[in-house]
């Protein structure tokens, strides 16, 4: 049904946003959709991988690979940790992955000496990389910041892209940033989702911070405490790269121990309890040397994830049919495997009818959906569902004075960067929404219902001309009455309005 702009602004949006507060915890076995995964293909590159740079035809080297993500239908870019952006070509066909390489281009320094560019996502079309703190040996310094860059020169379009709480700044540990990465969809649009790959210095060792930001607001806040998991000694994980499902993501943990890694995936959700946001996962796969990947595949220095930009959907068992890309980080070690792409096959619960819908993450549109039904041939390695829920973050208390901190021990009312104190909204008044909404509701009702005389026009006092088409009916009594109709309602650009796209 057609509604006037104005009514659409003030009715529906609002009634979504009443949905999102009182929306009901979603059980736990609900909200976790990834239902089976098998290993479908790999492809290796030696160490040092030489290729010809499409961009100047020079040769240039693949190393240090850590996170990775498609931009068009088989194009990938690929980030290096030593402030290198890579682009190359992924197919799939059967059994087998066919990778090409084709440009590499340095980045340019975001307020330090050098870029420890650790991964990246795609909002439309900007282009997003996250770097770590990092001081290396020679005294070179690389800062903690999410920046927009240009994909094809490596140029910094808008440094600190997103201003970043200060007490996030002041206590991340060196070489311990932005390892994760992602854009998820909510109900106003695409945010960035990232934590840092270690516990702040006043956290314990397994806690994480997830930091959220929508635009066009630029400030990233600390939505929910997370907890990595830990190896047999105690050591917590590394938590490096992240991935958007349909209402969850993936989260990419690593640990090294004894000369060897260990890699975990992971599905995680934000659900309500009791009004505040909490976070539990449930994991996937375990890759390790006593456990290789699909009983075949050997471990490495696995950091990062991406989806294939296309899946299939079988109706029948309301089932998305995706793939999965892992790579790993070389470290430019001979003792390394080189430079692993692993393509996993993956399917995720997804029924168009009655998906569940957590806070946090609205929309599924990172993957294309066809009307086809896939086979499935392979073996498949049915999901654990043991949940974990996490210590969460009660917004409501937050306060702005410094003196009772939204986190103990830290000190977030200020971002980085901004020499004037910036912190979350107050939200103790949150329940006067839906009255203040319903108030909204009823004075646009009053101004979109009048009554107008047949085929007249006036000019409101912003000098909009509004035009009413009437029409008359008769009722079962034979009673003329008047009506508008609202397919013809319209505001009509007069003086300084061109486009009608403009509105009050």
């Amino acid at each position: 049904t057609k509604m006037p702009p104005l009514l659409r602004r003030i009715f529906v949006k609002p009634l979504l946003l009443c949905f999102l507060l009182v929306h009901e915890e979603v059980g736990s076995e609900d909200i976790f959709a990834v239902h089976e995964w098998s290993v479908h293909s790999v492809k290796r590159f030696a160490v040092d991988y030489s290729f010809v740079n499409k961009i100047d035809g020079s040769n240039a080297t693949l190393r240090e690979v850590s996170g990775c993500r498609f931009y068009a239908n088989n194009q990938v870019a690929l980030i290096g940790d030593e402030g290198e952006l890579f682009t190359g070509h992924i197919e799939v066909s059967d059994n087998e992955m066919d990778v090409k390489i084709l440009t590499r281009v340095p980045l340019s320094s975001v307020n330090g000496d050098w870029v420890d560019s650790e991964s990246l996502t795609f909002v439309n079309d900007s282009l997003f990389i996250s770097t770590e703190a990092h001081t290396r040996h020679d005294g070179a310094y690389s800062a903690l910041a999410i920046s927009k860059y240009d994909l094809y020169t490596g140029q910094a379009l808008e440094q600190d892209a997103l201003r970043i709480p200060k007490f996030i700044t002041a206590n991340v540990g060196n070489n311990l940033g932005f390892e994760a990465l992602t854009a998820i969809n909510q109900i106003h649009g695409k945010s960035l989702l990232t934590t840092t790959e270690g516990p702040l210095t006043n956290d314990e060792d397994k806690t994480r911070r997830f930091l959220l930001t929508g635009f066009p607001e630029s400030n990233a806040s600390v939505i929910a405490e997370y907890h990595a998991s830990t190896l047999d000694d105690g050591t917590s994980l590394g938590v490096v790269d992240f991935e958007a499902l349909a209402t969850t993501f993936l989260a990419l943990e690593r640990g090294y121990s004894q000369g060897s890694n260990t890699i975990r995936l992971f599905e995680v959700a934000f659900s309500f309890d009791n009004q505040q946001n909490t976070t539990i996962k449930r994991q996937l796969f375990e890759w390790n040397t006593s456990n290789p990947l699909g009983n075949e595949l050997e471990v490495d220095n696995y950091e990062g994830i991406c989806l294939f930009p296309n899946a299939t959907f079988d109706k029948s068992n309301k089932l998305a049919m995706a793939r999965l890309l892992l790579v790993n980080d070389d470290n430019t070690n001979p003792s390394q495997l080189g430079t692993q792409f692993v393509a996993l096959d993956i399917s995720f619960r997804f029924d168009l009818d009655s998906q569940p819908s957590p806070p946090s993450i609205q929309f599924w549109n990172r993957l294309v959906l066809s009307n086809t039904t896939s086979q499935n041939g392979t073996t498949n390695i049915t999901m654990n569902t043991t949940n974990e829920t996490h210590t969460k973050i009660d917004d409501d208390q937050h306060k702005e004075d410094d003196d009772t901190d939204f986190i103990p021990g830290y000190d977030d009312d200020e971002y980085a960067g901004d020499p004037d104190t910036v912190g979350r909204p107050n939200n103790q008044w949150l329940w006067l929404l839906p009255a203040v909404i319903f108030v909204l509701m009823v004075i646009a009702l009053c101004r979109t219902f009048r009554t107008q005389q047949p085929n007249s026009s006036q000019e409101d006092d912003d000098g909009i001309e509004l035009s009413y088409a009437s029409s008359t009916s008769k009722s079962k009594d034979g009673a003329k009455y008047g009506r508008i109709d609202h397919d013809e309602f319209s505001i009509l650009p007069v003086d300084d309005y061109d486009d009608d796209s403009q509105y009050l």
